[in-house]
């Protein structure tokens, strides 16, 4: 009848289920590099056209400061006493 034996079916079941979870982790994982990739890719051509349009300048304004600088991220110092 071509019927398996349980044990061998309970071990095809285990690993089948072992490589679907694997599987939907490393589709999750694929979703997740696309959309850093996307928005990589969004920032990019931001900046590229904020380059195109400030490309020639003889001064720089705040206005065109603000709009290159986007946070400025302060740390505290690694060692204290330290200059």
């Amino acid at each position: 009848m071509g019927k398996l034996p349980d044990k061998r079916y309970e071990f095809l079941s285990h690993q089948y289920e072992t490589e679907m979870a694997c599987l939907e982790e490393e589709v999750k994982d694929l979703h997740e590099s696309v959309s850093g990739y996307m928005d990589g890719t969004t920032s990019a051509k931001k900046f590229m056209a904020l380059i195109n349009r400030y490309q020639d300048f003889d001064k720089l304004t705040n206005v065109m400061a603000n709009q290159f600088i986007d946070k400025i991220v302060v740390h505290e110092r690694d060692r204290k006493g330290s200059i």
